[in-house]
């Protein structure tokens, strides 16, 4: 579930994208005004755990400002009587938020099963966090303004990355082998059914070379077959494939130093990587493909089980979510996602 990794880091990514710096430290009080209910009022329950009004609204307005953004980038107004998948936009968006809410009541709930709650140490490390933040952007004052503007005072904020540390825990024990979590019978299966596998690269830009530069484009590739040359005349190819990849490469190897694993289709490699991916086995490489912004060579490399194992379980947790039986109440119901985030969009004016 790589959304879940990119969300929980929502909160710094939208301190960095806010507007100019805000004074008032209103926090929580925003969905109050703005709602009429008390930031504590319960307005579902997913497997037995409360959700708070203050933790729907945040990723109902998160959800919102998402929409909003979509609509500007197409040059459109955000329209609320249209529809998304063919779902009434109101409905869609309050089922989004629903499902990020009910997400992470399962990660807390599978916290406190496998004894991955929040230690001395980790506090510790949040508060590290939280000053680092503070005085990358001009201080505390500063970044309670920024939270206040989506709704959140520094303890909501808090609630958020503990989520994050819990979420990281329940990782690391579904890729250790022998724990609890770990998926020992099931790994195999998973893997074969996504098709998974793992693949390093030697990636040669041609990033900024004009299409009918060929002078430029020959140098390019001359690179590309001088370094295919050096691997099949190695006497190890497959050991001498990160030394070659640390010469040849021109980007993105520091990201990904042993090599991308993936499903095909899931985003990660494009559909070129895919393809020629598909006809190698093990240890074995590719000769020049041609890939999105350059030129590459491809070693298919044993399957990184870590990586899968990381799947794997982002697949379980997505499902358990999905799946969570969950109860509304009367206030919940009443939520019109469009009056909300009109009120919203007021009251951000007056911060």
């Amino acid at each position: 579930m790589r959304g879940f990794r990119w969300t929980a880091l929502a909160l710094c990514a939208l301190l960095l994208t806010g507007c100019a710096a805000r004074e008032e430290e209103t926090g929580k009080e925003l969905y109050r005004d703005i709602t009429g209910m008390p930031g504590n009022t319960v307005l579902l329950t997913a497997e037995g755990r409360k959700i708070p009004a203050w933790r729907y609204c945040y990723w109902l307005a998160y959800d919102c400002d998402y929409l909003t953004d979509v609509c500007d980038a197409e040059g459109q107004a955000l329209d609320w009587s249209g529809e998304r998948n063919g779902v009434p936009l109101t409905q869609y968006v309050k089922n989004q938020a629903r499902d990020t809410t009910v997400l992470y009541a399962v990660i807390e709930n599978w916290a406190e099963q496998y004894g991955c709650g929040i230690t001395d140490e980790d506090q510790t490390a949040m508060e590290a966090e939280w000053k680092s933040l503070c005085a990358r952007y001009g201080g505390e004052e500063r970044c309670l303004g920024e939270l206040a503007w989506m709704g959140l005072d520094r303890e909501a904020a808090g609630a958020f990355t503990a989520d994050y540390y819990r979420y990281g825990k329940l990782l690391e024990l579904a890729v250790t082998p022998g724990s609890e979590l770990y998926p020992a019978e099931e790994l195999s299966a998973f893997a074969e059914s996504g098709d998974y596998r793992t693949v390093d690269t030697i990636f040669i830009s041609t990033a900024g070379v004009p299409k009918d530069d060929e002078a430029a484009l020959a140098e390019k590739r001359e690179r590309a077959e001088l370094a295919l040359s050096k691997l099949e005349s190695s006497a190890a190819p497959a050991e001498y494939f990160s030394t070659l990849a640390g010469m040849y490469s021109d980007a993105g190897r520091e990201d990904c130093p042993e090599g991308v694993t993936f499903s095909p289709g899931d985003g990660r490699v494009s559909g070129a990587v895919e393809r020629a991916s598909a006809e190698l086995g093990e240890n074995q490489w590719s000769g020049v493909v041609e890939v999105p912004g350059g030129l590459a060579i491809l070693l298919r490399r044993p399957l990184d089980e870590t990586a899968v194992a990381a799947d794997w379980f982002d697949s379980r947790l997505q499902q358990a979510a999905v799946s969570a039986k969950v109860e509304y109440t009367h206030e919940y119901e009443e939520i019109d996602p469009a009056a909300f985030y009109a009120a919203l969009t007021s009251a951000r004016e007056q911060l």
